[in-house]
């Protein structure tokens, strides 16, 4: 991720299933009680993403999603918050923080989807 823009803005042309989806997510690494903007992580950093929701959920409550895979285009992690945590979110929320970490992936260039 070195040299992107750690703010992402989905283009809404780009979005298949337009009903509902991450339409800005911002990016942010934690240590201790400290957090910046970056897209640059080392081994055990704590990812935290900051993610503005567009559209509305088909029920009354929701479970954000999101896989990472690596450069080879392989799947290293997902996660889902009701699935895996038990936490849904009322569907008038349109902004959720995640914290994800600590990271365990090794050196190369990863994507969120």
């Amino acid at each position: 991720m070195d040299g992107l823009s750690y703010i992402v803005e989905r283009n809404p042309e780009d979005v298949k299933h337009k009903s509902f989806y991450f339409g800005r997510v911002e990016i942010l690494k934690r240590k201790g009680k400290e957090e910046k903007n970056t897209t640059i992580f080392k081994y055990n950093d704590k990812l935290v993403l900051i993610a503005n929701f567009t559209g509305e959920p088909e029920g009354d409550r929701f479970s954000p999603e999101f896989q990472i895979y690596n450069e080879l285009g392989q799947l290293v992690s997902i996660a889902v918050s009701g699935a895996y945590h038990g936490k849904y979110f009322n569907k008038k929320v349109k902004k959720v923080r995640i914290e994800i970490g600590l990271l365990f992936l090794t050196s190369r260039d990863y994507e969120l989807h």
